[in-house]
């Protein structure tokens, strides 16, 4: 029903697709029903087509909460209406240009001023004789032709519509294109001209009433006005303007029949006199016309011809004599006739009000009068009712929805429950029940190095929920079919010792649950003011103290060194991730060097794929007053599609992974699989420099998972880690290598701001005449 293309990726409003015209608009036809609104015949003589056309139309709504927010859009609107009454313009033409020479005629006729002149002329020749001979004459024709003057109307009322247009303000709202006679009305601007706070389609007022009285009675105005107002486009200044021109144009027909005799006897022989047109160098090009006699410099000059001067005799120069005047005469009859026409007082007096007399039946049987509305008036406010931005008291899918239409199309609203509607470009939302979540963390207080439970309820069945202390994510669980979940939490050894905010937020339910932690110092005598700055976001669970990170390039016995030296003034965690690929009984070495001051604890995650007979052998170099741990870090080029690492859990238990793709660009999609976790067990992941969460899957019974994503905006060119977090397992990383093939980060297409995400707050989106429903659904990030 609607155009396409109004849609961003995302499913929004794509707000500037409705700025281009539409090439093939969806439309109203009415046409079947103007005989049973305007009476039998009608299609014949008043109306005999009707439709509303209309442009792109689109609509979306969301609610959060009790808010509700809706947009629509509506591209254009116009009503097209053929009449036979301005569809014959030849006839058309013939009557307004028959109007406008009415007062010519009338002076050209018997007992005109102008016929009188020529009468008196014919008198004068049958009246002379000289020595028993004498004139016989008779005016046989005088008269004009207006088939030039018809010829110019008809070409400039066909050359462009009329429109009701003013001067100094060509935007016109009705149009007339009188060579098929259809009737153009622009109901839009109609709509905005009606109310000075109205500037916008696609920002009308709910439930604003397209087909008002106000828009009708402009409708019907503008008619009028394109066919007898006084704009530059209307019928009445064009016919105007073009008489004032080409009534000089018309031709003058005289034809006076002369002869000569004995006085008493029968003219035996006559001769033809006229009038015509002579140029400069006197050779005649047609009939005489108004503009000639009258002088005017534009116009050939006119003369009196005969014929043939033998058959008038010795009497032929009387007769030039008399004929000389003629020409002067009609000249001053005529005058003042065409000034009563085209003169500056005759376009207003005497011309514009002829050919209004003339258009008059057409306007009234279109616009009425203000005791009988016109046939326009009376379709309009019977066929159809139309309303943009329509919002209805209860949404579509019942009490608690809301629903917004673009434009809402009622057929013969008078039947009311009987007729006939169609809703395009609907939107509805209905936001879900609210959840009642909570959380209770027991035990409420906990020394560094202790483990607490964190429980919830209340939330959405089987959605991840993200738990944060004093807004660092601790982890993600997800919920049973109770909408129950459990968390473990062990404060970390350093962990600064305070009360801490505790929030549970579930990526459905969307509403948090807030409770409190209080972290005291650990019996073991730690020093809190020396950890002030570690930082609380712990591990769930961890493997055990230390873990060395290390990629070798192996085949069979190989071994690689490498030397990593770290510097710490405090206590450090530090996280490596390698890539190892090693078969038979590889062995590492790595050296480091370790310079503390105070306690370090190094952390490191680490994969090894290897068997129990691998050993490794790794020397330090020490500079320290306290216990330290090292850590080493070497690289591997991996022969795999991608490059893995694996980690024993702390049950001994061994958990890898690998990477489908060792290359991919930004907007590809990447998949992980991981192996060797706890059956049922969560497990999280991420993608890492810059941390993007990937999600949270539950191993299968083999303990396997597996992850499926895009790589994201932003992700720099380079090599990124993946690593794939157990709730009770541990972690393991692998990398791979993100490029570009233009030289710089190619980006993936993204939505238009308007995207609406669901969750809490629901959203719908109905493409008008698609029958399409569109939703978009966005991930939660803790």
């Amino acid at each position: 029903m609607a155009a396409t293309g109004l849609l961003t990726e995302d499913g929004a409003l794509d707000v500037d697709a409705y700025a281009d015209p539409v090439t093939d608009p969806a439309y109203v036809d009415l046409t079947a029903l103007i005989e049973q609104i305007l009476g039998e015949g009608a299609s014949d003589t008043l109306l005999s087509e009707a439709t509303v056309q209309i442009g792109a139309v689109g609509s979306q709504i969301a609610k959060n909460g009790a808010d509700v927010t809706s947009l629509y859009r509506v591209a254009d609107l116009e009503a097209n209406l053929t009449s036979p009454l301005v569809g014959n313009v030849d006839e058309l033409a013939a009557d307004v240009v028959d109007g406008a020479t009415a007062t010519l005629d009338a002076a050209l006729g018997e007992g005109g001023a102008v016929h009188a002149v020529v009468d008196g002329v014919v008198s004068t020749l049958d009246a002379l004789s000289v020595a028993g001979t004498g004139v016989t004459a008779s005016l046989d024709s005088f008269g004009i032709d207006t088939g030039p003057l018809l010829q110019s109307v008809t070409d400039e009322l066909l050359l462009a519509p009329l429109d009701n247009s003013t001067e100094g303000n060509d935007d016109a709202t009705v149009s007339i294109d009188l060579s098929t006679g259809t009737i153009t009305a622009d109901l839009g601007a109609l709509l905005l001209a009606s109310d000075a706070e109205y500037t916008d389609l696609s920002d009308l007022p709910a439930n604003t009433d397209v087909l008002s009285d106000d828009v009708i009675n402009a409708l019907t105005e503008g008619v009028a006005s394109a066919l007898t107002g006084t704009g530059p486009n209307s019928l009445t200044s064009k016919v105007v303007s073009v008489v004032a021109e080409g009534i000089y144009d018309v031709n003058v027909n005289l034809d006076i029949s002369a002869g000569v005799s004995a006085l008493g006897d029968p003219v035996s022989d006559t001769t033809t006199i006229t009038l015509d047109s002579v140029d400069a160098d006197g050779a005649a090009t047609g009939p005489a016309t108004l503009g000639g006699i009258l002088g005017i410099a534009e116009y050939d000059s006119v003369e009196v011809s005969i014929a043939n001067d033998d058959i008038l005799g010795p009497l032929v120069g009387l007769v030039e004599g008399v004929l000389n005047d003629l020409v002067t005469g009609l000249s001053g009859a005529l005058g003042p006739v065409i000034e009563g026409i085209v003169g500056e007082s005759g376009i207003v007096d005497t011309l514009q009000p002829a050919i209004n007399g003339v258009l008059n039946p057409v306007v009234t049987s279109l616009v009425g009068t203000d005791e009988d509305p016109g046939a326009l008036e009376g379709l309009l406010n019977a066929a159809a009712d139309l309303t943009i931005n329509a919002q209805p008291a209860v949404g579509d899918f019942g009490d608690g929805s809301s629903t917004v239409r673009a434009l809402n199309v009622m057929l013969l609203p008078l039947l009311g429950d009987g007729a006939v509607t169609a809703e395009l470009a609907s939107s509805t939302v209905k936001a879900a029940d609210a959840y009642d979540t909570a959380i209770t963390i027991e035990p409420g207080t906990i020394e560094q190095g202790e483990t607490t439970t964190i429980t919830g309820t209340g939330f959405a069945l089987n959605e991840t929920v993200a738990v944060t202390i004093d807004g660092e994510s601790i982890g993600t669980a997800t919920t049973n079919e109770n909408g129950e979940f459990t968390l473990d939490y062990t404060a970390p050894d350093d962990s600064r010792t305070d009360t801490f905010d505790v929030v549970a937020t579930g990526e459905v339910s969307q509403t948090p649950a807030e409770g409190t932690l209080i972290i005291e110092p650990s019996d073991a005598g730690a020093d809190p003011a020396a950890d002030a700055d570690a930082d609380v976001n712990g591990d769930v669970n961890t493997n055990a103290s230390s873990s060395a990170s290390a990629a070798a390039d192996a085949d069979a016995t190989a071994a690689a060194q490498s030397a990593a030296n770290e510097d710490a003034s405090s206590d450090a965690s530090a996280d490596v991730s390698s890539d190892v690929n090693a078969s038979a009984q590889p062995a590492a070495q790595a050296a480091s060097q370790t310079d503390a001051t105070s306690m370090s604890n190094a952390d490191a995650s680490s994969a090894a794929n290897s068997n129990a007979s691998a050993a490794a052998a790794a020397a330090s170099n020490a500079d320290s007053s306290a216990d330290a741990s090292s850590e080493a870090a070497s690289s591997a080029d991996s022969d795999s599609a991608s490059n893995a690492n694996a980690s024993s859990a702390s049950d001994g238990q061994q958990i890898s992974m690998e990477l489908e793709n060792d290359r991919l660009q930004v907007g590809e999609t990447q998949v992980a699989h991981g192996h060797g976790f706890e059956p049922g067990e969560s497990v999280s992941a991420a993608q890492y420099s810059e941390k993007f969460d990937i999600g949270t899957s539950v191993a299968d019974d083999n303990g396997d998972v597996t992850f499926t994503w895009f790589v994201p905006n932003g992700s720099t060119i380079g090599n990124h880690v993946v690593e794939l977090t157990g709730a009770t397992s541990g972690s393991v990383d692998a990398t791979f290598e993100v490029y570009t093939s233009t030289g710089g980060g190619a980006l993936s297409p993204t939505g238009g701001d308007m995207a609406l995400p669901l969750g809490g707050l629901a959203a719908a989106m109905l493409l008008a005449g698609a029958g399409v429903w569109f939703a978009v659904r966005r991930r939660a990030h803790a």
